[in-house]
């Protein structure tokens, strides 16, 4: 029968995993959060590399019923880049989750839109298309191609700050 020899300073490396084990909630922020710095700087490089469709003073054009925009003027272009973020993180039972969205208002008023255009209405409108504005998914085209090596970002960073735990 095999035999199993535990050296004397196991009392050492359980104490090591014990303290790992209560810092886990800290690592996983750190590592989360570079991923999601990574993903947020992302979309943000796409974005400013969006192509602008400019009117009078940088506001979008007239467009005539049935003829669509190519993309967004550029101080939506500005007001989305500027409204960019990362939330804090939500426990979610036991889930770190944490969402990057854009928040505010556009920087110009318009008839139905007095505080001006809500930045999430005019991305799900770039994003999706509309009537008026041809769709460009930037921001879906973004994650799809980053996912993989935010996951790998993640994975990494929890790694190397478990290692330096225990």
């Amino acid at each position: 029968m095999a035999k199993l020899i535990v050296g004397n300073n196991i009392s050492d490396i359980m104490e090591r995993y014990r303290k790992a084990g209560n810092n886990v909630n800290s690592v996983c922020k750190v590592a989360v959060y570079k991923g999601a710095k990574y993903m947020a700087d992302e979309i943000k490089r796409e974005l400013k590399a969006l192509p602008v469709v400019d009117g009078k003073n940088g506001k979008p054009p007239y467009v005539h019923k049935g003829k669509k925009l190519e993309s967004i003027s550029s101080i939506q272009k500005k007001d989305l880049i500027k409204s960019f973020g990362i939330s804090k993180f939500n426990n979610d039972s036991g889930r770190l989750t944490v969402k990057l969205g854009f928040d505010g208002y556009g920087s110009y008023a318009t008839k139905k839109h007095l505080n001006g255009i809500p930045n999430q209405l005019l991305i799900r409108s770039l994003e999706k298309g509309t009537s008026f504005l041809n769709k460009n998914n930037v921001v879906t085209r973004t994650v799809n191609k980053s996912k993989n090596k935010v996951e790998k970002i993640i994975v990494d960073n929890f790694y190397e700050s478990i290692k330096k735990e225990l």
